[in-house]
């Protein structure tokens, strides 16, 4: 073999100790690779059909809505409600008594508070509190989804809605 040169005269099938630190590299690489690409897979069928918004999965809800008045009412109401989430827009059916009222808007969510923008109109003939609106304490168990707020400030004034997703 002919020598071209200081250090050129190496013949193909020679390690050099670049290459081999190379190759080692690469290999490390490659697993981290296959094992991020193998997690995915276990992890995407999971996921691939439903989507978050905000830390709520997207879908219909179902349920009771209840509120409480204290005394001098000393009443308990409960109307059957549905919500939706989708993308950051919530929409709530509402009853004839308005227990609770319909309601369309946006939603967004701050640590275990949900903050929820009604756009529609009302009429002002009912509690204004009836309609799915304003800051609610939640929380999510599985499918159960349960949100709730107080009127002020005490705890027996309860507006209180109990979901499970469908």
């Amino acid at each position: 073999m002919a020598s071209f040169g200081i250090g050129l005269n190496r013949n193909r099938f020679d390690s050099s100790p670049i290459q081999c630190n190379l190759k080692s590299q690469t290999q490390e690489v490659m697993k981290r690779v296959l094992f991020i690409l193998a997690l995915s897979a276990l992890l995407l069928p999971n996921s691939a059909c439903r989507r978050v918004s905000f830390g709520i999965e997207d879908g219909v809800y179902s349920g009771n809505f209840t509120v409480k008045y204290p005394l001098p009412y000393d009443t308990t109401i409960t109307g059957s409600v549905s919500v939706s989430f989708e993308n950051g827009i919530y929409s709530s059916t509402g009853n004839d008594n308005y227990v609770p009222a319909s309601a369309y808007g946006s939603f967004s969510l701050d640590g275990d508070t949900i903050y929820f923008q009604d756009s529609t109109g009302h009429t002002a003939n009912f509690d204004g509190n009836l309609v799915l609106q304003g800051n609610y304490a939640f929380d999510v168990q599985g499918n159960e989804l349960t949100f709730w707020k107080t009127r002020y400030g005490n705890p027996e004034f309860l507006y209180e809605y109990r979901l499970v997703r469908e």
